[in-house]
């Protein structure tokens, strides 16, 4: 995950990868979707939400493969 405002090594954005190349092979549809849940899955397993999660913030690095989502402030979860 990369909290806003930090800077990382970001090679694409799943946004850009869907307007340039889609339809996209299984393969990098299942990497991007793998990641983004082992992503939020650690974020929620914290007790936080991402509210605004969108291709344009989902990154991912072609050279390590790392699939990571940029969050904005984080939003506390209701103990409901």
């Amino acid at each position: 995950m990369i909290p806003e405002g930090t800077t990382a090594e970001r090679t694409d954005t799943l946004a850009d990868a869907l307007a340039t190349r889609a339809p996209l092979p299984l393969v990098e549809i299942l990497q991007f979707a793998g990641g983004i849940a082992r992503c939020l899955a650690r974020l929620h397993a914290a007790g936080q939400l991402h509210l605004d999660l969108c291709p344009a913030k989902v990154f991912w690095s072609r050279a390590g493969g790392q699939i990571e989502v940029q969050l904005g402030p984080p939003q506390e979860r209701d103990a409901d």
